[in-house]
């Protein structure tokens, strides 16, 4: 099912490429920090990461269809030192942005939704001898919330800065993950 997924994402792009205009298409990357909430919180301290994205613009400074790849990871907030270990995602997301105004400062909202890949590793040191690891991964589910804006840096390279809640809806590693993303970057078009 994951295979076949990706195959229909990638086609489905594929497709569409030579229908893009480079007024109407960019490419872009962000970085920056996450926070991690609820239960999530008790246990990761705030991660970092970043992502690329695919924006095509639907209609004329309107509503945006994007897509992106990424990487974040959480340390593990364990106050004992024989505890130690990381939270790491890879969300594969596709997103919709509806533009609110126009000129240069551009705010935006939108939602969110795709496929998490998550891995997990522990590490539990039980005396001087045992040490325990675990390194575990899911494939999960998950969506989110965003805002943002975008601004003119020169005539071919906007900043895009977004603040978004992001949930993982796993089952086994950390049930439930949710984390706020604070990401600065830029997108500038490009022709196919």
């Amino acid at each position: 099912m994951k295979r076949t997924l990706t195959i229909v994402l990638f086609l489905g792009t594929l497709a569409l490429l030579p229908r893009l205009q480079a007024q109407q298409t960019y490419l872009g990357g962000q970085v920056g920090i996450a926070v991690p909430t609820g239960t999530f919180n008790q246990v990761y301290q705030t991660g970092f990461g970043g992502h690329a994205s695919f924006m095509y613009n639907l209609i004329e400074e309107g509503i945006w269809v994007n897509g992106q790849i990424g990487y974040i990871t959480f340390s593990h907030s364990s106050t004992r030192e024989d505890i130690s270990g990381n939270w790491a995602t890879v969300p594969l997301l596709g997103s919709l942005r509806y533009q609110l105004g126009k000129g240069n400062f551009r705010p935006y909202i939108g939602v969110s939704l795709g496929y998490n890949f998550v891995s997990r590793k522990l590490e539990i040191v039980k005396d001087v001898i045992t040490t325990i690891r675990k390194d575990e991964t899911e494939a999960a589910f998950g969506g989110g919330l965003l805002a943002g804006f975008f601004y003119p840096i020169t005539p071919s390279l906007l900043l895009d800065a977004t603040l978004s809640y992001n949930f993982v809806n796993t089952e086994q590693l950390e049930e439930g993950a949710s984390y706020m993303g604070i990401m600065v970057g830029v997108a500038m078009p490009v022709n196919f």
